[in-house]
């Protein structure tokens, strides 16, 4: 395996603030394991795959989309890209808040859950984000971005991952950037977003990478080129700026 440096990263938000259409930006072929629906309107090409199934023959800049109806699918799905045996640089959870809705259907058929079964689905949860954050540090095919998507809840005085149960608490831990996605303004006046990463009041956010702190300050301006559609920065120039390869 290479030593370079590989984006891990989570980022919560309101609905419809930007979070997929960013997380397009990862480098390709990109997985996107979609429970939300939120995949119908992406730019780049497209295709549906069903994990149950050969994986697809894509190369290049296009997007692989599973509809993640059940955590079964779910579990299949990953199940390919630990094998390693996947054409993938990127994988996007879309979103996390709905993901553990299904493994919580999964576990509590009647929809309540008793101490015992909030364990389980910790248990689950837990396991399963583990073992996406080591996609990429795999021997075999090491995945270039992990994008891990949530909404955005106010928790305790602060905006965070709408996620339950002790994996609130534990997520952070798992990827190198927690970042919050809000509106903002681009340096040249145009309407954008920004992706906050550091320490702000009232928002859970936090770059262990350092160097995106140290580029961006707390945060990052996303800029929508209306000429060409391209946002940036891309999670692509991201990548290359960690590795010391991108001026700006």
């Amino acid at each position: 395996m290479d030593n370079l440096k590989r984006l891990r990263m989570v980022v919560h938000g309101v609905a419809k603030i930007g979070k997929t259409s960013w997380a397009e930006t990862a480098p390709g072929p990109r997985l996107f394991l979609d429970a939300e629906g939120g995949t119908e309107f992406l730019d780049k090409p497209t295709v549906m795959w069903d994990p149950m199934a050969a994986p697809p023959e894509v190369e290049g800049d296009v997007n692989v989309v599973v509809w993640a109806k059940d955590w079964g699918t779910v579990q299949a799905t990953l199940a390919w890209l630990y094998a390693g045996n996947h054409p993938f640089n990127s994988l996007i959870l879309d979103s996390l808040t709905e993901i553990q809705k299904k493994c919580k259907d999964a576990v509590a058929h009647d929809g309540n859950l008793d101490q015992q079964l909030w364990g389980q689905l910790l248990t689950k949860m837990e396991l399963e984000m583990r073992r996406v954050r080591d996609l990429t540090k795999h021997p075999v095919k090491p995945l270039w971005a992990v994008v891990v998507l949530a909404h955005s809840a106010e928790k305790n005085g602060a905006l965070r991952p709408d996620v339950q149960g002790a994996l609130a608490r534990s997520l952070a831990g798992f990827f190198d950037v927690i970042g919050h996605m809000r509106p903002g303004m681009s340096p040249t006046g145009q309407v954008a977003r920004e992706l906050v990463i550091d320490a702000v009041p009232g928002i859970e956010a936090g770059d262990r990478t350092k160097v995106l702190r140290r580029t961006f300050g707390d945060s990052i301006p996303l800029v929508l080129d209306d000429s060409t559609g391209a946002i940036h920065y891309s999670i692509g120039e991201l990548i290359e700026l960690i590795n010391g390869g991108f001026n700006g």
